[in-house]
């Protein structure tokens, strides 16, 4: 075997392990809470934007306000395993951009979100 044979991406066509294989159940499994950390995070974040926009000068606390979901965490549409992910536990649709996901962001960005602080 060539070393960097181990490191290659299996194809779903190569195995018959596409909805079968607990390799990749697991690591979609993975996947499912990473994203959800990201959210997670992402909430906590805009939250956080929002309750410092309070004590800011008004012209600074408006500016954070209208950049509060500016520079999030990176989308990974189009990265074949974040295809995957999607197809074997979202039926295709991505959890980052759900309406439940979009209603939560939209909650946390006018300060009525759950937050840690």
């Amino acid at each position: 075997m060539d070393k960097n044979e181990k490191y290659s991406v299996i194809e779903p066509d190569d195995y018959d392990c596409f909805e079968n294989c607990g390799t990749i159940n697991s690591l979609c499994l993975l996947i499912d809470k990473l994203v959800k950390n990201q959210q997670y995070l992402e909430l906590q974040c805009i939250g956080l934007r929002y309750e410092l926009s309070k004590y800011l000068s008004p012209e600074h606390g408006e500016f954070l306000k209208e950049d509060i979901l500016s520079a999030l965490g990176d989308r990974y549409d189009g990265e074949s395993a974040y295809e995957l992910y999607k197809n074997l536990l979202y039926r295709g649709h991505d959890p980052m951009a759900s309406r439940k996901w979009i209603r939560e962001v939209e909650k946390a960005s006018r300060g009525d979100g759950e937050t840690w602080f």
